[in-house]
């Protein structure tokens, strides 16, 4: 008998482990039975092996927990997300085991330079009366051959450094493939459709609106920041994703201002359909005649696929990490000009206070191969949730 772990520290060549124990048998829990595989046991055979060293100088050794329960108020302490030395006599290997390879990980909480991230997988981020996705956009020309070879943006949320130390919370956190043409899909509240804005260093890049069709009822609907227009420009482009230490030259390690995107919804109070020449508002009486084919295309009412029957990651505690030396930070920047159609109809009230806003923070994997290697382990780099927004 003999139980057969994997154990990582990062992405770089040797930086993964196997290991054999002999005698042990991981899913027995009872640790006084002799077969018991502890994370002590692990520990030792690390050191043992020289993959680990014991704590020094800017080399402090912890195991990263996979499943962590939140408190009575749904927050996560740093202390139940990596595993304290005291604890590791009695707790079972097993239930750090990441995928069915038995694979754990293992984080140095002291590095030096860039650290090790952990956060949470999600299919959507949520705050207010908004959800916000983040996709490769996959339905205007040219989209197939920007996009081909990179995988769906990973979601994370509540990402911090695993370096005690820092004071570091990404609230909301977007991990994708260098020069991604993106979209972020919304769904939101709002009276008779919503607004939709999206910022950049305090600048608007992104301003436009949704109605429901008329005497829907829902108050709920969709839209998408799908393209990059700011007032100044007369072109509308496309939302890439690019490498910000590549084009600054900065040194992996040294302090970085790390670029959020935010996004946030309005309340549509009123729109004035043009055909019709007529104001829909909350009480709006008399039905709408003759409504062009553009403003129908406009006034999207159709529901996201799969929207409430996706998984419930948003609340799930599953732990991804990303080691120090795979992610570089990124940045949203313009892509080529792209055209979309309008509707006829325009916004006239609109609610001063925002609905929900979210403020997504962004990272790009240095290479695919470190991509495959460290998301594809946790099994959601394959086609997920997101990837399937539009009901068409």
């Amino acid at each position: 008998m003999a139980c057969r772990i994997k154990c990582s520290k990062g992405s770089k060549k040797g930086d993964s482990i196997e290991l054999v124990f002999e005698g042990k048998d991981s899913s027995v829990t009872d640790f006084e039975d002799e077969r018991f595989l502890s994370l002590r046991n692990v520990r030792d055979r690390l050191v043992a092996e020289g993959f680990i060293g014991n704590d020094a100088e800017h080399a402090v050794w912890r195991f990263v927990v996979e499943n962590v329960a939140s408190d009575e108020k749904k927050k996560t302490r740093y202390s139940d997300r990596i595993l304290g030395t005291e604890a590791e006599e009695l707790y079972p290997a097993k239930r750090l085991f990441i995928n069915e390879r038995n694979e754990i990980v293992i984080t140095n909480v002291d590095k030096s330079g860039r650290p090790d991230l952990i956060g949470f997988a999600t299919d959507y981020f949520n705050n207010g009366k908004i959800k916000v996705w983040c996709r490769l956009r996959d339905y205007v020309e040219g989209d197939e051959d920007a996009n081909k070879g990179k995988f769906q943006p990973v979601m994370l949320t509540d990402v911090i450094t695993t370096r005690e130390s820092d004071d570091v919370n990404y609230k909301f956190a977007c991990i994708c493939c260098e020069d991604s043409v993106l979209e972020f899909p919304v769904e939101s509240y709002g009276t008779v459709g919503i607004v939709i804005r999206a910022e950049l260093d305090n600048t608007i890049i992104y301003d436009s609106a949704v109605h429901w069709a008329p005497f829907d009822k829902k108050l709920y609907g969709c839209g998408s920041v799908n393209c990059m227009k700011r007032p100044e420009d007369k072109e509308v482009h496309n939302i890439t994703v690019k490498n910000v230490t590549k084009d600054t030259g900065v040194v992996p390690g040294t302090a970085l201002r790390y670029q959020k995107i935010t996004i946030y919804t309005q309340d549509l109070l009123s729109w004035y359909d043009i055909p019709t020449k007529t104001t829909f508002t909350e009480n709006t009486q008399r039905p709408l005649q003759n409504m062009g084919t553009a403003a129908k295309t406009l006034a999207v009412s159709g529901k996201l696929n799969g929207m409430h029957a996706l998984s419930a990651s948003a609340d799930s505690k599953k732990q991804i990490e990303l080691p120090g030396g795979s992610y570089d930070p990124g940045e949203i920047t313009e892509g080529a000009a792209v055209e979309f159609g309008c509707g006829q109809w325009y916004v006239r009230d609109v609610g001063k206070e925002k609905l929900g806003s979210v403020s997504i923070y962004m990272f790009v994997f240095k290479t695919l191969e470190d991509a495959e290697k460290i998301i594809g382990r946790y099994n959601v780099l394959t086609e997920n949730a997101q990837a399937s927004f539009w009901n068409r």
